[in-house]
């Protein structure tokens, strides 16, 4: 696949390119749901909007996750709204219950009906897989399976072991920006001389290390490559066994399309991002230490997790600078540094998924 030298400015702009990425991309891809520990007892459940239609996923009475589109088949009510735990599902509008196995199991004055076929009438389902302490959804029956999706990719973060990751901070904001201009932002290291100048810019190797694997991709930077680095490394590194890289350096993964991670051995950084329209878009973020972290693991994960909230903030203030610039702009492309090669390989897979040519349409 040949990399784009640069992206067109109506992919941030155009109503129609959004309708097309919600089609071809989110309703076919497959995408995380939650971190299974929301998920662990009979009844808890949550719901994924943005992705395509909105569905729920929930763990059924016998410890099975199901995934459903989140719609009653009487007349379509949104069924469930958020995370929580249910008995069953229950439509809002006009009390049709429906079994966590998604078996429809009442109907009121179904006599007022002409005669309806019950067992044909349970909830819409939809593909469900855990993998790496997430919970993933896709709506497309014919998509390979989520293993499969990811290739190397599973055998690569293995020893992290990210679903001993637990939470010091995870929070759901809405952004002024483009869902890409956030993903395009966290996988180049052009803008860290001038935005991250005195912060994490003194720390790190700008000259990334890039890898791709399929539809998803790597990018490894070398940061604070200090001699006793190695020191603190292997006091709050569990896990494992890691290679001299993955104690060292930070791995940046993007998951196409819209889940990226950053990994090191003491903690896990989770950026998931959905479209709101083409200048907005909620910022799914959670920060991770291993669980049972103590000490100077522990001391490290908080200290590292406080920096990233700085480096966050700049970061934030130039999105929303650029995402207003470039709805005001006239020049219709983005030029691409080869610091940003990340971008180029993202938005070359968007194009293949949208069916694309060289002229965008």
């Amino acid at each position: 696949m040949e990399l784009m030298r640069s992206v067109p400015s109506s992919r941030y702009t155009s109503d129609s390119f959004a309708e097309r990425e919600q089609r071809d991309v989110f309703s076919k891809a497959w995408i995380v749901a939650s971190r299974t520990r929301h998920l662990m007892q009979p009844g808890d459940f949550v719901t994924v909007d943005g992705a395509g239609p909105s569905v729920f996923v929930v763990r059924d009475k016998q410890g099975h996750l199901r995934a459903y589109r989140n719609s009653c088949r009487h007349r379509g009510t949104r069924l469930l709204e958020g995370r929580g735990n249910v008995s069953a599902i229950r439509c809002p509008y006009h009390d049709w219950k429906y079994a966590l196995d998604g078996r429809l199991r009442h109907i009121p004055g179904r006599d007022g009906f002409e005669p309806l076929e019950r067992d044909s009438l349970g909830l819409l389902p939809v593909r469900v897989e855990e993998w790496g302490g997430f919970t993933w959804v896709n709506q497309d029956s014919e998509a390979e399976p989520l293993l499969s999706s990811l290739g190397d990719l599973v055998e690569e973060l293995a020893p992290y072991r990210l679903e001993e990751m637990v939470p010091i901070q995870e929070a759901v904001w809405t952004l002024p920006c483009n869902w890409k201009a956030l993903l395009d932002n966290a996988t180049e290291s052009y803008h860290l001389e001038s935005v991250h100048n005195q912060s994490v810019q003194q720390h790190v190797d700008t000259e990334p290390d890039f890898t791709v694997y399929g539809d998803h991709h790597r990018l490894t930077l070398e940061i604070a490559g200090y001699e006793w680095r190695k020191w603190l490394d292997h006091r709050t590194a569990r896990g494992g066994p890691y290679t001299d890289k993955q104690y060292a350096e930070l791995h940046k993964y993007l998951l196409f399309p819209n889940f990226l991670i950053n990994v090191l051995p003491y903690h896990l950084t989770v950026f998931q991002v959905f479209p709101d329209g083409v200048d907005r878009c909620k910022f799914v973020y959670g920060f991770y230490k291993r669980q049972g972290a103590r000490g100077l693991e522990a001391l490290r994960a908080y200290a590292t997790w406080a920096a990233s909230r700085w480096i966050w903030r700049e970061d934030l203030a130039i999105i929303r600078q650029f995402q207003r610039g470039v709805m005001a702009s006239e020049d219709g492309v983005h030029r691409l540094h080869n610091e940003e090669v990340a971008i180029a390989h993202f938005h070359a897979v968007l194009s293949r998924w949208i069916n694309l040519n060289d002229t965008e349409s």
